[in-house]
This record gives C-alpha cells, structure tokens and sequence, in this order.
C-alpha cells in the first residue's frame, strides 16, 4: 500500500527472507523540467533490514578494541613464565586452511 510523505510515494515490501524493504522513488516531474521539456531522471533509494542491522554492528565493533589485552597480558605473563605451549600440529592446521582461503 502506498504512502504519500513529501510528495514522494513509498512502498513497503516485504522479501521472501522476511525482512522488509522500503523503496521511495520520485516520478513526478519538476517545474525546471517542465520548462526545459528535458525527461527527468527517477530518483531511487532502498533501506533494508539487512542494512540496518549492518549499520548497528558497525557502530558496535567501531566501540571495540582492536585486540583483546586482557588475553594478550596472560599470554605475555605465561611466556615470562615459561608456561606457554605452544601446539604445533594446530598451527600447522590454521596455516594450511589460510593457505586454502587464499587459493579461493
């Protein structure tokens, strides 16, 4: 169902993944179109969920440290220690799956 806001018609549908899509577009002509007898361009825009949601976790993680300190101060303080193992055989398995991901 339409919706007249400002002069522009908007639609709300819904997608087949559940979320809804608003669409606003502009097809009426302006007087400076009107005058020159040039065809107007129709003015589009879309704002989804997905788009939303997307927006909110970007501004969470921009609230976020980039690495996590607490982890890296034990890691420094089990080093020290001596008490840092280090399992070879799971870093030889998280370079071959990089390697992979790199190759795709």
């Amino acid at each position: 169902m339409p919706i007249e806001i400002n002069g522009l018609p908007i639609t709300v549908l819904k997608n087949p993944k559940g979320g809804s899509q608003v669409d606003v577009e502009r097809k009426q002509s302006s007087s400076v179109q009107d005058e020159t007898g040039k065809s107007g361009s129709s003015d589009t825009g879309t704002l989804t969920d997905t788009a939303a949601r997307l927006r909110a976790l970007g501004n969470t993680l921009s609230t976020l440290p980039v690495t996590d300190t607490q982890r890296v101060e034990g890691i420094k303080k089990a080093i020290e220690h001596s008490d840092y193992t280090v399992d070879a055989g799971r870093v030889a398995q998280k370079m071959i799956e990089f390697e992979k991901l790199l190759k795709s």
